[in-house]
């Protein structure tokens, strides 16, 4: 039978499928995909793509088991159509009317304060994810407002899972899979939702990252029905009371495997430094009625009462900059260019010195001047022995003048710097020799990747053009490029040694989205390092880390990576 591309169609609603395993695209085979790399098959049965692995299958069977026991016990799902289509609304003799009710209040919410500001920005349809989707009540409230979604869970059960899907008038995808392994092409989401799910997760911070992973660059993650607790010992709490709880009921505790139960105000503090991501709370009950209820659990339960708020998570921090520094910087911008123009574009045509950091650099014409422009003197100021280890190799991209790669000499065993633009490369080469490093540093004229065949570096910095658009001659080169961030990210895996990473220097003046999210894509994780806050500017410092293998491998997945 003739193999082809598994393409957007019928079958996939507009999604690219990948496989979970190895990141690789699927090919069509009659009735099932294949992976074109690791030769996995994928079935398509009852509506749901399987995308759950066997070994991963047996992993979950004896919770999804002791699910379906407890589940049923409480009285969820129904076999009429009607009570399906009608969720999170409910009869008020519905077992779990409580539970459906706070949904409801949360759902409501949910789409006043996050989906319709979107709907109204894009004016399209959206590409949503609803991960943790249990019998897709949500995917089919959102399929009926005109988006595209995909459901998302490891449970196909006809009453409470995927294979719910039958009752309702709104089609979508649904897919069997864990949502930190998606069988998904990345770049392909405007909403990524994690539905009563994420406390599940076994690490918060790969499911997070993978998520990203899936959006496009100007998108957003969305956490709601998860428990959340400003102190952690409350949840630690909460969940030994659930599970002593149900030891007595059932006689087992139904935990899923992995995963806290819960999450809390200071891992998200540490998620948002670690992952670069800003997020807030969004409530859907006043403060005076959240502070009376936790008054009244402290008094019964001795403890703080689970939270439920809306998290909204951006994967690049939107800085709130006050309206006294917005307007100041609206004054500064016209001095700036004024500036450039008189003053520092004439400079920037005749060879002079500067002292940068304490260094004497020259500076040939059209060069980019480290000093001058200011990102570059912060960014050699901020390498040191903990991001440049002492013996590691290292390449500069794009060193101008060399300041960063005769910085990093100070540890690094070996440095080679590259730019395209011979001015630099010769200005570089001066600086080397006059600052005796030429045993050490070597310089290279090349674009981007091309001239270091099979080498790898342990440490690669980048002080990238910021902004989009054609140069209009060499030394535009160093502000202006239309494809640099995708090309960056797409090779910087083939010339990282084991455990390497990259260092990357950009300006709130750029497309940061636009240059960070093209590395997710290629499943590297982004942890802000440093920020300086300039008057009409800020420079921020980013760590390109790829996603450690550790994590496939305590999944039971294979360990190669590759996103495509």
């Amino acid at each position: 039978m003739p193999e082809m591309l598994a393409t957007p169609g019928s079958s996939t609603r507009g999604f690219t499928l990948a496989c979970p395993v190895c990141r690789w695209p699927v090919v069509t085979v009659g009735d099932f995909v294949r992976c074109a790399s690791c030769g996995r098959t994928y079935a398509h049965a009852e509506g749901i793509w399987r995308f759950l692995p066997p070994e991963r299958v047996d992993h979950y069977q004896p919770f999804l088991d002791q699910y379906r026991v407890v589940r049923r016990d409480q009285g969820w799902g129904s076999s009429s159509a009607s009570y399906y289509r009608q969720l999170p609304w409910v009869e008020p003799t519905d077992p779990q009317q409580m539970i459906w009710s706070l949904r409801r209040q949360h759902y409501q919410a949910f789409v006043e304060k996050v989906l319709q500001p979107l709907e109204q920005t894009r004016g399209a349809a959206l590409t949503i994810l609803d991960l943790g989707a249990g019998n897709g009540w949500l995917s089919n409230r959102l399929s009926a407002r005109g988006h595209n979604v995909a459901a998302i869970d490891i449970n196909v059960d006809r009453s409470d899972g995927l294979a719910a899907r039958i009752y309702y008038e709104h089609d979508y995808l649904a897919i069997q899979a864990e949502f930190d392994r998606l069988p998904l092409a990345p770049g392909q989401a405007d909403l990524v939702i994690y539905n009563g799910s994420l406390h599940y997760a076994c690490d918060v911070r790969t499911s997070l990252h993978e998520g990203m992973r899936i959006l496009r660059s100007a998108g957003q993650l969305v956490i709601v029905d998860s428990p959340f607790y400003e102190d952690p010992t409350s949840g630690e709490a909460m969940v030994h009371e659930r599970q002593t709880d149900f030891a007595q009921r059932y006689g087992f505790a139904a935990n899923p495997p992995g995963g806290a139960g819960f999450i809390t105000r200071q891992q998200f503090n540490h998620l948002g430094r670690a992952l670069s991501v800003d997020w807030r709370l969004i409530w859907s009950t006043p403060g005076w009625r959240r502070a009376v209820r936790g008054v009244k659990a402290r008094l019964i339960m001795r403890r703080e009462p689970a939270q439920f708020p809306i998290i909204q998570v951006k994967p690049y921090p939107d800085w709130k900059v006050p309206p006294a520094r917005r307007l100041l910087r609206r004054l500064w911008q016209p001095y700036l260019r004024w500036n450039y123009r008189v003053v520092q574009q004439p400079r920037s045509r005749r060879p002079h010195l500067e002292q940068v950091n304490g260094r004497s650099i020259m500076v040939f014409a059209d060069v980019f001047n480290p000093r001058l422009f200011r990102s570059g003197e912060y960014f050699a100021r901020q390498l040191n022995a903990q991001l440049i280890p002492p013996g590691c190799s290292v390449l500069d991209m794009g060193t101008g003048t060399g300041l960063s790669a005769i910085s990093a000499a100070q540890w690094a065993r070996r440095v080679l710097a590259v730019d395209i633009n011979t001015a630099a490369v010769h200005c570089a080469q001066a600086n080397v020799l006059h600052h005796g490093l030429a045993a050490r540093v070597e310089v290279r004229q090349g674009n981007l990747f091309s001239v270091l065949g099979s080498e790898r570096f342990d440490v690669v910095l980048f002080n990238p053009p910021y902004l989009r658009g054609t140069p209009a001659s060499p030394f535009e080169q160093a502000f202006f490029s239309n494809d640099i961030a995708e090309r960056f990210a797409s090779g910087l895996s083939n010339h990282l040694s084991p455990g390497g990473y990259a260092l990357l220097l950009l300006s709130s003046q750029g497309d940061t989205p636009g240059f960070l999210q093209p590395l997710r894509w290629q499943g590297f994780s982004i942890r802000t390092l440093a920020e300086q806050d300039w008057v009409a500017e800020r420079f921020t410092l980013y760590q390109a880390v790829p996603e450690p293998e550790v994590g496939a491998a305590r999944h039971g997945y294979g360990t190669r990576e590759r996103f495509v």
